[in-house]
């Protein structure tokens, strides 16, 4: 059998074709999915507030040695991901990421008087921008480097905008993110003119990004040969290292290798993002290869990578349905935070000993049927 052939990798600056949805005329949408091109590259800035570009000028943290090479390694892991998933490779710029203090984060996150380290970075999709909080990702560099492998995996997701007609003005349009990766956004015809919005998908969204994230995070810490960092790579990798990710793990009641950062005295320590949420697609993966729906688990996280990357949601939700029963996808859509997610696969789990139980009375029946014959 002959190899598939390899996709080109974009020149950068440039990005796969954003979808547009909604009853704008083309011309228009043409010219929005140029505005959003510009975005990737110098262009980016231009959507920012005056005050918005002087802070960053005046405040953004010069990009260390190794923070730059882990951006160009997440870039080259993802596009392998890509390329497995039918998409045309491409990279997020390096200017596109912004390393800057605590207050400077919040202010573009909203939330100027928030002190709260658990959020360490933030990628607004449709803007190709990734801020970040440079107090975290430099005291705990480990898992630094995994969060930028995460937030430009979002910044690769599928994307598609939905364009809307002015409330107040007849043919001015204005536009917003309808897909991003998994998630799905409220469209304008179904919220009324935008009076209304929800969001679903979003936990599994999440929850597939973070896996990935997890997954590449050894692969990561090898490919980087900065010399700034090798002493934390190699504490990171140690057997002192290991041990006290033994006694958290008991402590915590989460597996050893969940462990992004890691103190050297082992009181302050990071998790991977999304637990709960990951658990939920660990779940529906394991089922579906016990089920031969799929031959591995490599072959079920490229049917989600498609759905991220690709924007193939059809295939991941008939998988979901073939292993748990009708309409059970759409709970997929309400799992958010990390209570939800743990309800969600609850449900999951209850609706799998409903289906294996029914499939097994359903064969027996069949061999007494047999057996009278």
């Amino acid at each position: 059998m002959s190899e598939k052939p390899s996709l080109e990798k974009l020149p950068l600056g440039e990005r796969p074709p954003v979808r547009m949805v909604g009853d704008a005329p083309e011309p228009v949408k043409e010219l929005v999915s140029e505005h959003l091109a510009s975005r990737l590259g110098e262009g980016h800035l231009d959507q920012l507030t005056e005050a918005q570009i002087n802070a960053l000028k005046s405040s953004e943290y010069e990009k260390r040695s190794y923070e730059k090479e882990a951006i160009a390694i997440a870039n080259e892991l993802t596009n392998q991901i890509l390329e497995q998933s039918g998409v045309q490779p491409f990279d997020i710029p390096e200017q596109n990421v912004h390393i800057v203090p605590l207050e400077l984060f919040n202010t573009f996150r909203g939330d100027s008087s928030s002190t709260s380290s658990s959020v360490i970075a933030t990628t607004y999709s449709n803007r190709y921008l990734i801020i970040s909080n440079g107090a975290e990702m430099r005291q705990k560099v480990t898992d630094g480097i995994s969060t930028l492998f995460h937030e430009i995996t979002h910044g690769k997701g599928y994307m598609a905008q939905e364009l809307f007609e002015s409330k107040n003005k007849k043919n001015e349009y204005g536009f917003a993110t309808h897909r991003s990766g998994i998630r799905v956004d409220s469209t304008s015809k179904k919220s009324r003119g935008r009076d209304l919005s929800f969001t679903v998908f979003r936990g599994l969204n999440e929850g597939f990004v973070s896996l990935l994230e997890k997954n590449n995070f050894r692969m990561l810490l090898q490919k980087i040969t900065a010399p700034d960092i090798q002493d934390e790579i190699s504490w990171m990798e140690g057997e002192g290292a290991k041990e006290l990710m033994q006694e958290i793990s008991r402590k915590e009641d989460r597996p050893p290798d969940e462990i992004s950062w890691l103190s050297r005295d082992g009181k302050a320590y990071r998790f991977f993002p999304y637990y709960d949420q990951r658990r939920v697609l660990d779940f529906i993966i394991k089922s579906a290869v016990e089920d031969n729906s799929i031959s591995s688990y490599e072959e079920g996280m490229g049917i989600f990578a498609k759905a991220h990357f690709r924007g193939n949601i059809v295939d991941l939700a008939k998988l979901v349905e073939a292993t748990f029963g009708k309409e059970t996808f759409g709970w997929l859509g309400l799992m958010n935070d990390d209570n939800s997610a743990r309800f969600i696969l609850d449900r999951l789990q209850k609706k799998r000993r409903l289906l294996l139980a029914k499939r097994k009375k359903e064969s027996d029946s069949k061999v007494e049927v047999g057996d009278e014959g």
